[in-house]
């Protein structure tokens, strides 16, 4: 701000110098020449004080306008008196697509099932939402179409899939039915050939006696070896389990074949020890026929204390005649070799 002071002593230095430089002028003159000198200082200073004050306003004017423009900073221009969004900027958000529904649907049917129904529904959604701002937003309809096509899909997918499970648990209970029937049989077979009833045995044990006679030329009496013995030898520490039923239907008949493991003693096995053990007497030092014969029953019976149980895979064939499953004529004669004299 200007210094008035300064301003005021120098008018008042000009007038002096003004009269000093009109040495000669009339008193009356020289005072009209320091009254407009004065009445000039005045004007002068009344300039300097409108010129201060307009600065001052000048610079209020500046500072309320900076405020003004701050405060516009603060409150987005967008947002009415009330701060809620113009018209105009609801004009320029972006409006949603039917691009994202129509993935969803497309989807929904390619992963048809538990991911595909939920796809489904997800787009099914995003399409009424889309529909509900755009009514013709055609992405939006087809994406809506295509969720529906994929949760129906999807539906389908899971009523087939218990459907299957049924079918399946129906078909393992049929089978599972007829190889129970099946096995039942198959067991009693079993049971018959490798544990027989005492009269069995002992008719086994006859027929043991003739065999022996007939193959070797003398009977298993005349070595001293009782054929009762023998025969219960043979059954002794038996055992089986079935290992396998396959069924199979040709040409409108029903078989079955099943497949057993029996451990049992081996009437071939035996046989082999008990040629070692001839092979290995001397027959130059008997010399009579029962000694001979006393020491092949000694020998026989050594084998069958030496014979150790052999495990045996037995197959045999069943078939289904008027709703029940019998075991092939025959079969019993198989099963035997197989076990005893394999």
């Amino acid at each position: 701000m200007p210094d008035n002071t300064e301003t005021k002593t120098n008018s008042v230095e000009d007038a002096r110098e003004d009269t000093a430089q009109a040495g000669n002028i009339e008193p009356a003159q020289q005072d009209a020449v320091k009254t407009e000198a004065l009445e000039s200082q005045a004007a002068q200073e009344t300039q300097e004080i409108q010129g201060t004050q307009g600065t001052q306003e000048a610079q209020e004017t500046q500072e309320t306008q900076e405020t003004q423009e701050t405060q516009s900073d603060i409150q987005p221009s967008d947002q009415g008196p009330y701060g809620q969004a113009s018209d105009l900027v609801l004009d320029e958000m972006p409006q949603p697509t039917g691009t994202a529904p129509l993935v969803l649907g497309i989807l929904s049917i390619i992963f048809a099932g538990l991911v595909g129904l939920i796809l489904g529904i997800i787009g099914v959604v995003k399409s009424n939402e889309v529909l509900k701002a755009m009514p013709d937003n055609g992405k939006a309809k087809g994406g809506r179409i295509c969720s529906i096509v994929g949760i129906v899909f999807s539906v389908l997918v899971f009523i087939g899939t218990a459907v299957a499970i049924g079918l399946l648990g129906l078909g393992v209970g049929i089978f599972g039915g007829e190889i129970a029937n099946v096995n039942a049989v198959a067991n009693q077979k079993l049971a018959e050939i490798t544990n027989p009833s005492d009269a069995e045995r002992a008719e086994i044990a006859t027929n043991l006696d003739t065999a022996f006679a007939s193959g070797a030329g003398i009977s298993l009496t005349d070595l001293g070896v009782s054929s009762a013995d023998f025969s219960n030898w043979l059954f002794e520490g038996t055992s089986y389990s079935i290992t396998d039923t396959q069924l199979r239907t040709e040409n409108g008949k029903e078989t079955a074949t099943v497949t057993a493991s029996v451990k049992a003693h081996s009437i071939m096995d035996m046989s082999k020890v008990l040629e070692q053990k001839i092979n290995a007497i001397d027959v130059s030092k008997l010399n009579a026929t029962e000694e001979y014969l006393s020491v092949i029953g000694q020998a026989v019976t050594e084998s069958m204390r030496d014979t150790p149980i052999a495990t045996k895979t037995v197959i045999f064939t069943l078939t289904k005649v008027n709703g029940t499953w019998q075991v092939d004529p025959g079969a019993d004669e198989r099963i035997a070799e197989q076990i005893y004299a394999s």
